[in-house]
């Protein structure tokens, strides 16, 4: 008999639909459905649920319909979801140790890009030195000055690089 039911939960899971490759979970769900079985008048309800990635955090809307019927069939019916994420951008953050470890790994990757940069304007690059013309290389002040406004596409026109190399 349904009416004895006192707390039934539908559990939805979704996953996206890969071509070639394994589905990949999206999130999922706990719908209590407990009064529209104990109703059990065959009327269907309408239900919108946040989904929830594996974090935790909101992975979209999905609709469904309910309805159960007298003889105890339970039908569940998808109309549709709204911003559901992406469950492959999702899975590379959380691989990569989260949104912090790879924003330290961005600012690394950049420090040293900013290094090597600074580095070979002292190397590579000369500047004409005075007024007698003499070419010297780049101070390391002047090779910042430099990978700033290179790195940073400002260009001032000042210095120009003048060797093959640095151009």
């Amino acid at each position: 008999d349904l009416k004895v039911i006192r707390h039934v939960k539908l559990r939805l899971q979704l996953f996206d639909r890969d071509f070639g490759e394994q589905d990949d979970f999206i999130g999922g769900a706990d719908v209590d459905i407990s009064t529209i079985l104990n109703a059990s008048d065959g009327q269907e309800i309408m239900i919108t649920k946040t989904i929830k990635n594996i974090g935790g955090f909101s992975a979209g809307d999905l609709r469904i319909s309910v309805r159960a019927n007298q003889d105890g069939t339970l039908i569940v019916t998808a109309l549709g979801a709204k911003e559901l994420s992406n469950p492959d951008a999702v899975t590379k953050v959380a691989e990569a140790g989260g949104s912090a470890k790879l924003l330290l790994y961005a600012c690394v990757v950049l420090l040293v890009y900013f290094i090597v940069g600074v580095a070979f304007f002292v190397q590579m690059e000369k500047v004409i030195d005075g007024d007698d013309g003499q070419k010297r290389g780049m101070r390391v002040i002047e090779a910042v000055y430099f990978a700033v406004c290179t790195f940073s596409t400002v260009g001032y026109g000042i210095p120009a690089p003048i060797t093959d190399a640095g151009k």
